[in-house]
């Protein structure tokens, strides 16, 4: 769920998901060779995941991360979505929400821009996958 639906829709800081063995134990084959997981879908900047000692950045498609040791290992996984400073310092009430790019001018809406109403970006992760290869 978008984090502005959990009483922190002006929030600009990290925002980190734990996976226990427990809850991706259903998930994965830890006889594979190697399991990687994937966060296919989200909306922010950057979603890292925690491996051992190192943050691994997921940048780019397909999103996927080796957390073969980790599994194995019964670690829990810490999946963090880094959120922008948008819905924090603005522009917080133009339309249409989302657009290619925002400079002074965005913070002077009037008319057809403007909304009554908060004009906030998702911030989300959406489905974890786990694949055993």
């Amino acid at each position: 769920d978008p984090i502005v639906d959990h009483a922190l829709p002006f929030y600009s800081g990290r925002v980190t998901l734990h996976v226990t063995p427990e809850q991706y134990a259903p998930y994965v084959d830890a006889s594979s060779d190697r399991i990687l997981l994937q966060v296919s879908e989200y909306d922010a900047p950057l979603v890292s995941v925690q491996v051992g000692d190192d943050a691994v950045p997921l940048p780019w498609e397909p999103y996927t991360v080796d957390v073969t040791s980790a599994v194995r290992n019964g670690e829990t996984l810490h999946i963090t979505l880094v959120n922008s400073r948008r819905n924090s310092f603005g522009p917080l009430h133009i339309v249409p929400t989302l657009r290619p790019s925002y400079g002074p001018p965005s913070f002077l809406t009037t008319g057809s821009q403007w909304s009554d109403e908060y004009s906030l970006i998702p911030s989300q992760i959406g489905p974890l996958k786990f694949l055993n290869c």
